[in-house]
């Protein structure tokens, strides 16, 4: 082999050589490249599902909280006037079912580690938070219920107590034009009375729909004051008796249900709002973390999931 076939041959290798570390370095620098827009577009991910956990913490901590003062608005109504008993107010927001049901716990807790660290504090940090969250959820759930069975029962009792008042005004008005006590010397005194008694009621009860109040004031108490302190008894005396007896045990009954009820709203009340304060403080440090402009940002970029 000549001299320049050596040359040749000594340039096409080196040629070769050359083009071989380019295709491999630009090979690994591409693998790099692409590693690194991976692990800035995990970053990014990581990111937008805490500010999306902030987001959603920033409504529920609000609403546990209104939630608590609504439950405490009833109570003080309902021991005011423990016969009216008004719907709970409830605060319209899903946010609660996301943050516990709905969005991946397993992401927001290794996003939460990858930014805090993964040290035993914050291991126990993120399962006391979302025990609070579910918590928190829970007692909305059991809340609910315990509201519709209340306002059922209470409107239960309500119902016999108007089917017994309506029965005893019905028996009032037939003594009241009974001959056997408007032409009675001995008895006439009894259709009187009664009739002044449901008189002063129509006066102090002009609404078309009766009050259980008024109806307890007006009329059952004074009329079984007026047969226990009368004289003469009559067997529709009788039976008028039995049915205000059986209508001031159920107005009893139903204040008492009432008051009950107005206890357990408070216990839910506390529950409520020391549930939600607790969780605020577990969470202060996340959020402070995340410019409220940042997670009002994500919001409107990302309706759908807010």
């Amino acid at each position: 082999m000549n001299f320049a076939q050596l040359t040749c041959v000594s340039f096409f290798s080196k040629q070769t050589g050359y083009d071989l570390f380019i295709s491999i370095t630009g090979g690994f620098v591409s693998v790099l490249g692409a590693f690194y827009v991976y692990i800035i577009s995990l970053n990014q991910v990581r990111r937008d599902r805490l500010i999306y956990f902030v987001g959603l913490l920033d409504s529920v901590i609000p609403s546990g909280i209104k939630q608590a003062e609504y439950c405490q608005e009833l109570s003080e109504k309902v021991k005011k006037s423990p016969w009216i008993f008004p719907l709970l107010q409830f605060e319209a927001n899903n946010d609660l079912k996301r943050i516990s049901e709905r969005i991946e716990q397993e992401g927001i807790y290794h996003a939460l580690l990858q930014k805090y660290g993964r040290t035993k504090t914050n291991y126990t940090s993120f399962r006391n938070i979302y025990a609070k969250i579910d918590y928190l959820d829970l007692m909305i759930d059991e809340l609910r219920s315990f509201n519709s069975s209340a306002q059922k029962a209470m409107w239960e009792r309500k119902r016999l107590y108007a089917e017994n008042f309506r029965s005893i005004k019905v028996l009032i008005e037939r003594i009241i034009i009974d001959a056997k006590y408007t032409n009675s010397q001995n008895y006439s005194h009894i259709p009187v009375r009664l009739d002044d008694i449901l008189q002063r009621f129509y006066q102090n009860s002009p609404s078309d729909k009766e009050n259980i109040r008024e109806t307890y004031l007006y009329v059952v108490w004074p009329v079984q004051l007026f047969i226990l302190t009368n004289n003469q008894q009559t067997d529709e005396l009788t039976s008028l008796l039995q049915l205000v007896m059986e209508g001031i045990n159920q107005y009893k009954g139903i204040e008492t249900a009432a008051l009950h009820n107005a206890k357990d709203f408070i216990q839910f009340q506390n529950a409520l709002s020391n549930t939600s304060q607790d969780l605020l403080t577990l969470t202060t440090y996340i959020k402070s973390d995340f410019p409220i402009e940042e997670i009002s940002l994500f919001r409107k970029l990302n309706p759908f999931r807010m």
